[in-house]
């Protein structure tokens, strides 16, 4: 996933981003709140995260993707969504749908996904 500062995120989407966490089956949540815990006393989880993110359900993903594009201000999310489609840790075509996708929503104009799907 891409890096978000949740200090700047409208309240009721921290809620909404908390709800959905808590939808996590428990062993994916314990081993979520372990990487964490690894990640904070300074250990390099960058590899265990990849694994864990691929582990998720698909449409947990996704609504994770739209809870955090929704939160972005527009100028700023056409790099963001830049960073996911160079994310290792989303295929090509994943990249491709969540592009597509933040269209849908209103996340980016279809310029920028443009853009983004056929770089110059």
């Amino acid at each position: 996933m891409f890096p978000f500062d949740p200090s700047k995120m409208d309240p009721k989407v921290l809620m909404e981003l908390s709800q959905l966490i808590q939808q996590l089956p428990p062993e994916q949540l314990n081993r979520m709140q372990g990487l964490m815990h690894n990640m904070m006393a300074g250990f390099d989880v960058k590899k265990d995260i990849e694994e864990f993110e691929k582990s998720l359900p698909p449409e947990f993903r996704e609504k994770l993707m739209r809870l955090i594009g929704s939160s972005m201000n527009a100028p700023a999310a056409p790099a963001q969504m830049a960073e996911v489609v160079d994310s290792k840790n989303l295929d090509l075509h994943e990249a491709r749908l969540t592009i597509l996708r933040a269209v849908r929503d209103s996340s980016i104009s279809p310029e920028e996904a443009e853009k983004l799907l056929f770089p110059e």
